[in-house]
């Protein structure tokens, strides 16, 4: 059964609920106009509409329809204007939006969207990796991480560490509350992934103590003081380790006789076949380098080699290879290995599901919504990421975007009739929007068109 709470018009009230416990910074609140909730559900709406940017999302408000749609379709009063919203949410602590995530997510878990995500031995998949949300040779403020030039200039950036909850099986991603990676509060020197990594896990810790993951990373992450990090929480890990990096171990396997090897062949199609397999050697409790021969891990080198053959009775010709590496605290059996693998591999769904659709499918990370003097930067990721996640948690728990986005055909297709429909016609609910968009032959007098 649908839970309402999952839903657009259940999630964005949410919202609009929680900015309302924001700490208003301003010292005479008596007479304000825009209030935070408002402020904030202004970007978020821009965020969730695909608008491009804080001056284009100003001048769609001003139809007379759209100042209607806003309160009906996300509870905000009064639209603040582009200057308004950056002196709002600068002063604005991006701390204050780490328990709108938690509680975002609350709903989600029990709605029972976890069941899509259940992965080995009772945990979740999470990945962590980081990106650039804002670079720049000229703006910047004392928050931003610096990087000197031979030529004696100086670029300016913000970065974030982005974790979700992923699965193998499920094109849906969870994000959960990023930790941003720039300089920390009297701290001169620069902050990077290594550092933020460690916060971040004593956060996800903290904010969900029940629940258990298994963190798959890149080969950054694969040494030891971030993999005992992982441990002290309480997690498992998948992480990748490439021979250039940890020599040791890959020597050390090769002259271990105990690793096994194990392979398996699934064939696909029928008059055009493609036969996949998979073939692993691995080894459990190896040195992961020579500076603690006493700190184990368990070892994967995986080959995946994809022939086919184009015709029935024609030989099968190599068309594809790949190959990986993992370390992990998993014990390794011919049983799990399969799905070790698929969760090492779903790493990738970090870049794919979640900073490629930012950065190119209208959420537009890395566009300068406004840098600001203190947290703007950083608070305009935070409403995009609540943005993202509300769209995502649609496409597992709301039948109705599920199809209108099947009537679109993609995304882009889906925010562009959304948006269409937003700046035309007056509508009262989310309900009404996306039924125009699944029906729209029911729709062949318009929705109430706009008049002025």
């Amino acid at each position: 059964m649908e839970r309402k709470v999952l839903s657009a018009a259940g999630m964005y009230n949410k919202l609009h609920e929680d900015f309302k416990g924001i700490l208003d910074h301003r010292t005479n609140t008596k007479n304000i106009r825009i209030s935070i909730a408002d402020a904030c559900s202004s970007v978020l709406a821009m965020f969730a509409l695909k608008s491009p940017s804080l001056l284009a999302f100003e001048k769609d408000t001003i139809a007379p329809t759209t100042g209607s749609n806003l309160k009906n379709l996300f509870n905000i009063t009064n639209v603040a204007s582009d200057t308004q919203t950056r002196d709002i949410l600068d002063p604005i602590k991006t701390e204050f939006f780490r328990p709108i995530f938690k509680g975002l997510f609350a709903d989600a878990q029990r709605g029972g969207t976890l069941k899509n995500f259940d992965f080995i031995e009772g945990t979740y998949l999470l990945t962590l990796d980081g990106t650039l949300v804002f670079s720049s040779n000229d703006v910047h403020c004392d928050f931003c991480l610096e990087k000197h030039h031979k030529d004696g200039s100086i670029s300016y950036s913000h970065q974030m560490l982005g974790p979700a909850i992923v699965h193998p099986g499920c094109k849906s991603v969870i994000p959960l509350y990023p930790e941003m990676i720039n300089k920390q509060d009297g701290n001169q020197k620069n902050d990077c992934e290594r550092n933020a990594g460690k916060r971040i896990l004593e956060k996800i810790r903290e904010d969900y103590p029940r629940l258990k993951f298994t963190v798959i990373e890149d080969g950054l992450g694969s040494n030891i003081p971030h993999i005992k990090a992982i441990e002290e929480c309480g997690y498992n890990y998948i992480i990748g380790a490439k021979p250039g990096d940890h020599k040791y171990l890959f020597d050390w396997v090769g002259h271990d006789n105990r690793a096994r090897t194990y392979e398996i062949t699934f064939y696909e199609g029928e008059k055009f076949k493609k036969k996949i397999t998979h073939q692993f050697r691995y080894i459990n409790d190896v040195p992961l380098n020579d500076s603690d021969e006493n700190f184990l891990v368990n070892f994967i080198d995986y080959e995946q080699i994809t022939t086919a053959s184009y015709n029935n009775g024609d030989p099968f010709i190599e068309v594809d290879r790949k190959k990986f590496s993992w370390v992990t605290n998993i014990k390794i059996t011919k049983d799990n290995i399969l799905q070790i693998m698929r969760g090492g591999r779903a790493r990738w769904k970090i870049e794919n599901e979640v900073f490629n659709t930012l950065k190119n499918q209208g959420y537009n990370l890395e566009h300068n919504f406004g840098h600001g003097f203190e947290n703007l930067c950083n608070n305009f990721v935070m409403l995009m990421m609540l943005a993202f996640m509300v769209d995502q948690l649609q496409q597992l728990c709301c039948s109705q975007f599920a199809k209108a986005l099947e009537k679109s055909g993609n995304k882009r297709s889906l925010w562009q009739s959304i948006r269409a429909l937003f700046e035309k016609f007056f509508i009262e609910s989310w309900a009404i929007l996306f039924d125009a968009i699944i029906n729209p032959e029911n729709y062949s007098v318009p929705l109430r068109p706009q008049t002025g």
